[in-house]
């Protein structure tokens, strides 16, 4: 049987593996070298990893024409990022008004970049990672961040799912459910002019099944929900009357008063090219297939729900081995991993 301090080695090659497989900046930098992406375009970086991936794609890509990073406190103008880059620091997970402020500006960003890429390529790749739908807060009007912030707290409170979060939240927001991609796509002034070629997303995924309307709220993505599944999902939980300025807004995006978010029949669906750069599911890869002198583990991936997470956890850890064997070793004590997150399903703060 191999000793402690061989298992110990084991494991923390195991880590290490995880680790440098989830690094923001080799994701995009093997992105890019795979892909070859627009190198003359702007870039636009959001989320908890924006620094790294905005960097990393300075290293790779070249020089983009405007660069715009919303990200954490520490990503400061200079620190390895591309030249000119704008940066905004951003709250998570609950949004403040500074993240208002830095949406409200990179709207006005977007505008500006369009209309400075005319003549140009007139691309944009967007670079998107974990945190990007708190910090990517821009309220409808006339709701205002606070009343925002009561509706999600009374949605947790009263155990709504992700799903059923995100719902609500696409239709009171503006750069959600596609509606970061339609800010980006959309001229910069009222001539009939065109605007951006197209925009490519490179997506770190932090949820199970990388659905692309869910990571970040889908800035860029369709989104399957209407104003009238909102509605129905405040109805559920007898939230209709807890922020009314809420209500009242969903009411009249199903009037047809507020414009739907983005759908994939919509012409801009055909401009946008999203690609999974990473996710739970090469990090588990990365350390089946890291070298040492053990067999690969068995390794599996899995959504447990809050009401069934305890005891499908414990049954898959403890049951019997029934993955592959050889000879040499009938009964291998072999290390399990499994990946995953936490789904959010009935939450309270």
């Amino acid at each position: 049987m191999r000793d402690a301090q061989s298992q110990s080695e084991d494991a923390a090659s195991i880590v290490r593996a995880c680790i440098e497989a989830c690094d923001a900046g080799r994701a995009v930098r093997g992105a890019v070298d795979r892909l070859d992406p627009m190198t003359n375009a702007s870039v636009l970086a959001i989320g908890k990893a924006a620094g790294p991936m905005a960097r990393a794609f300075g290293e790779r890509g070249g020089s983009p024409l405007r660069c715009f990073v919303l990200g954490p406190d520490g990503a400061a103008p200079g620190d390895g990022l591309p030249a000119g880059s704008e940066v905004w620091p951003a709250d998570h997970p609950i949004p403040t008004a500074r993240n208002v402020e830095a949406a409200e500006r990179l709207v006005e960003w977007l505008a500006e970049s369009a209309a400075g890429e005319r003549g140009r390529s007139g691309d944009m790749v967007v670079l998107l990672s974990g945190g990007a739908s708190a910090m990517l807060c821009a309220p409808r009007e006339p709701l205002t961040l606070e009343q925002l912030g009561r509706m999600t707290d009374a949605l947790l409170r009263s155990g709504a799912s992700i799903n059923e979060l995100n719902a609500v939240r696409k239709h009171l927001e503006v750069l959600k459910g596609g509606g970061l991609l339609r800010a980006a796509l959309r001229t910069a002034s009222a001539k009939e002019e065109r605007g951006r070629e197209r925009v490519l997303t490179l997506v770190l995924s932090d949820v199970l099944g990388d659905p692309l309307d869910v990571i970040g709220s889908g800035p860029t993505a369709p989104d399957p929900s209407t104003f009238a599944d909102a509605v129905g999902v405040l109805d559920r939980y007898g939230l209709l009357e807890r922020v009314p300025e809420a209500t009242a807004l969903l009411r009249r995006g199903v009037a047809g008063e507020l414009s739907e978010t983005l759908k994939p029949d919509d012409a801009e669906c055909a401009r946008v090219e999203h690609h999974i750069i990473g996710n739970n599911l090469l990090a588990i890869d990365a350390a089946c297939a890291r070298p040492s002198g053990s067999a690969t583990p068995w390794w599996t991936a899995g959504r447990w729900s809050r009401a069934r997470r305890r005891l499908s956890a414990a049954n898959w850890f403890g049951r019997p081995w029934d993955g592959p064997t050889d000879s040499a070793s009938p009964k291998p004590r072999r290390p399990r991993l499994a990946g995953g997150v936490w789904s959010g399903e009935g939450r309270r703060p």
